[in-house]
C-alpha cells in the first residue's frame, strides 16, 4: 500500500490507522483499503490512472456541493495517485440483494424495490443537477458519450465476444448495422451527466438510503443509458415486470421535472440503449474473461444473454445482420458458451522460521515457487512489548506499518508474484507456493503472508484457492 494513504489518514484523523484491510476488487486497477482507529474509519484509494483520479475528485466536490448522495472527500494527494474518502460500509445493493435471495426472502423483496426506486430518483438529481455543476473538461477518457464512444462499445462486442464465440458473420453488413444503431442513438438528447457504469454494485445502502460510488468514468450523455445500466444489469436478474415498474417510477419523476418529454420517443431511445449496453457488457465480459483470465466474468454471460433474448422480442431498429448474430448467440448450446476455469489455481502461502528449516512443498513437487527472506527487516520481536505477540496482532501490524520497511519490501515483490500467478492461470497450472521466512516465524513472516493473502484476494478473487499456513503457530508463545 502506498505510504501516502497512511499519511492522509494521519493528517485527517490526527492519529495513525491501527487496522488496515485490503478490499476485494472486481474489474478495475484501483486498490481500496479500509483503515480504522478509535478516531474514525475511512477508505484509502490508490489508482495509477491520474486522469480518473482528477475526474473523481472534481465530480465528488461538485456533487457534495449539491447535497447529492456520494462519499465525502476527506483528503487527497493526486500527485501520488491517492485519496481518502468516507467509508459508506460494505453493503452494496447487489450484494445485499444476492444475500436476501440466498436467505429465502424471494427474488425481489419489496424493500429492494424501494432501494431501486430511491436510487433512480437520486440518479435523476445527479443527471440533471449534477450536469449543471460538473467540470466536463476533466471527464476521462472524453467529455461526451458521442458516436465514437458508442462505436467503441460495438467494436468491443465484435472483437472480445463475437470472434471468440466463433459465429460466422458478414463483416461489412455488421458494420453497417453498427453505424445505423449509432446514428440513431446519437440523436437522443444528451445534455445530462451520465454515470456510465450505474449498476447495483456501485450503489451502497447505508441507513436505508442509496449512495453512489465509482462515477469517475462519468461524462455528458443521454438519460436512458444509466437507467438501462441499472435495470438490465445482468447479474441482478431483475424480472421484466420489476423493470417496467421501475421504469414507470423514473418516467413519472422525469415528467415532473421536464413535461416536454414524449414517452414514445423516450422509450425508443431506451430500447436502443438496452441493445448498446448489452453489446458493451458482453464485450467487457469477453475481454475480462478470455484475455484477463477472470473466470467469474464468463460465468455472468448467460444472464446477459437472457437480456438479449428479451430484447429480440421488442420492436427494434432494422439491424438484420446484428439481429441474426444475436439470435445465433442465444441459440448456442450451453457447452459452447465461453466457460470459466473449472478449477481455481491453488496458492500455498506460508510463514516459517529459518531455525526449523525451509518449508516443504505440500503438493509433492507441483507447488514449488517463491521463498522470501524477511530477516533483514526491522524485527518487532526484539522489543519486550511484542515478544509474545505475532504478526496477527494489531500492535505488531502497527509497528511494522509505521516503521515502513516491510511495506517497501512487499511493494517490490507483490508485482512479481502477481505476474507469476497470471502466467500460471494462463497456462492452466494447478499449484504455486509463496513462502516467507524470518528468525522465529512469528512476526515479520506472518505479517507478510497475511498481507499477500489480502492483496491477492483483491486482485484475483475466486480464481485463486488460497491456502494459508503459519507453520510455527504451535511454537508461538502462549
Amino acid at each position: 500500500m502506498n505510504q501516502t494513504i497512511l499519511d492522509l489518514y494521519q493528517e485527517h484523523f490526527g492519529a495513525a490507522a491501527q487496522e488496515i484491510k485490503a478490499l476485494p476488487l472486481s474489474g478495475s486497477d484501483r486498490l481500496y483499503y479500509r483503515l480504522s482507529s478509535p478516531f474514525g474509519q475511512a477508505l484509502g484509494v490508490e489508482n495509477p490512472a491520474q486522469e480518473e483520479n482528477l475526474a473523481f475528485v472534481s465530480f465528488t466536490q461538485s456533487f457534495l456541493k449539491l447535497g447529492l448522495p456520494v462519499p465525502k472527500l476527506l483528503a487527497q494527494s493526486l500527485d501520488q495517485n491517492c485519496y481518502l474518502i468516507e467509508d459508506l460500509g460494505p453493503n452494496t445493493l447487489l450484494q445485499s440483494l444476492e444475500e436476501a435471495r440466498q436467505n429465502g426472502e424471494g427474488h425481489f423483496p419489496n424493500r429492494f424495490y424501494q432501494y431501486y426506486k430511491k436510487a433512480l430518483i437520486a440518479l435523476l438529481d445527479l443527471q440533471i443537477e449534477g450536469h449543471q455543476e460538473v467540470d466536463y473538461s476533466l471527464a476521462y477518457p472524453k467529455a461526451d458519450f458521442d458516436k465514437q464512444s458508442m462505436q467503441w462499445d460495438c467494436q468491443s462486442f465484435k472483437y472480445w465476444y463475437l470472434l471468440p464465440a466463433k459465429l460466422p458473420f458478414d463483416a461489412e453488413a455488421l458494420e453497417q448495422d453498427f453505424d445505423r444503431l449509432v446514428e440513431f442513438l446519437a440523436q437522443a438528447p444528451a445534455h445530462y451527466f451520465m454515470f456510465r457504469d450505474f449498476q447495483a454494485r456501485n450503489i451502497i445502502i447505508k441507513d436505508e438510503q442509496p449512495y453512489f460510488i465509482d462515477y469517475q468514468g462519468g461524462r455528458r450523455g443521454p438519460l436512458q443509458y444509466d437507467l438501462v445500466s441499472l435495470l438490465f444489469q445482468a447479474k441482478a436478474q431483475l424480472s421484466n415486470k420489476d423493470r417496467e415498474r421501475l421504469l414507470e417510477e423514473y418516467w413519472q419523476a422525469l415528467k415532473k421535472r421536464d413535461p416536454k418529454w414524449d414517452r414514445q420517443e423516450f422509450e425508443r431511445y431506451y430500447l436502443g440503449f438496452v441493445l448498446l449496453r448489452s453489446l458493451q457488457v458482453l464485450g467487457a465480459y469477453g475481454f475480462k474473461g478470455h484475455y484477463q483470465k477472470k473466470g467469474h466474468f464468463l460465468a455472468s454471460i448467460p444472464f446477459a444473454l437472457a437480456n438479449i433474448r428479451w430484447l429480440l422480442m421488442q420492436d427494434l431498429l432494422p439491424l438484420p445482420e446484428l439481429n441474426r448474430l444475436l439470435k445465433g448467440l442465444i441459440r448456442q448450446p450451453q457447452e459452447q458458451l465461453p466457460q470459466p476455469q473449472e478449477q481455481a489455481l491453488r496458492l500455498h502461502i506460508s510463514s516459517f522460521s529459518y531455525k526449523r528449516g525451509l518449508p516443504e512443498d505440500p503438493t509433492g513437487g507441483h507447488g514449488a515457487g517463491f521463498i522470501f527472506d524477511c530477516r533483514f527487516i526491522h524485527n518487532p520481536g526484539r522489543y519486550t512489548p511484542y515478544k509474545k505477540k505475532t504478526g496477527l496482532d494489531e500492535e505488531v501490524k502497527l509497528f511494522l506499518v509505521e516503521d515502513g520497511e516491510i511495506e517497501q519490501f512487499l511493494a517490490q515483490i507483490f508485482p512479481v508474484i502477481e505476474g507469476a500467478i497470471q502466467k500460471y492461470l494462463d497456462r492452466g497450472h494447478s499449484d504455486l507456493g509463496v513462502h516467507f521466512g524470518c528468525t522465529g516465524g512469528q512476526h515479520r513472516s506472518v505479517y507478510s503472508a497475511e498481507r499477500l493473502q489480502q492483496f491477492l484476494q483483491s486482485r484475483f478473487g475466486p480464481e485463486l484457492d488460497i491456502r494459508l499456513n503459519h507453520r510455527e503457530r504451535p511454537h508461538w508463545p502462549k
